[in-house]
């Protein structure tokens, strides 16, 4: 039986006080904040949140941790921001050009190791068939 827990290092970014807004209301509350995140992705924290540095230094031990345990493949299900500071700091990107990196809506990426580390195999993919077997639900408590 295969195993699903929730990773709280997999939460998408921490927008603090520009959760939830629209990029409008963030210009509009915020003035010259929402530039100045896109001249500096890395470092630039919105009040109350975290950066895209802060992101990948959540992420991506807690992936490389998984991933070395060995049990076999591994499935994280994300949002395209974890995803994108994963894929940066395993391609050598800088996180300023993060949103570069192409992801549509449940699109698969896939890494493996390889010689240096892991890599990434495979990017964006869209409209396979994963062969996932199902998995049971019932809880304690569940009278399924």
């Amino acid at each position: 039986m295969h195993e699903i827990s929730l990773t709280a290092a997999f939460k998408e970014i921490d927008l603090g006080a520009w959760e939830g807004l629209s990029v409008a209301e963030v210009q509009d509350r915020f003035p010259g904040a929402y530039e100045k995140r896109g001249q500096d992705l890395e470092h630039f924290r919105p009040p109350g949140g975290e950066s895209f540095g802060d992101l990948a230094a959540r992420t991506v031990p807690a992936l490389l941790e998984l991933a070395e345990r060995g049990d076999g493949p591994l499935l994280i299900v994300a949002h395209a921001g974890v995803n994108r500071v994963i894929l940066s700091r395993l391609l050598h990107r800088p996180l300023q050009r993060l949103l570069e990196i192409p992801q549509d809506t449940c699109a698969v990426n896939v890494l493996r190791p390889g010689l240096h580390g892991w890599e990434v195999a495979a990017l964006n993919l869209r409209n396979l068939f994963l062969p996932i077997h199902p998995i049971s639900t019932t809880q304690q408590g569940d009278t399924r």
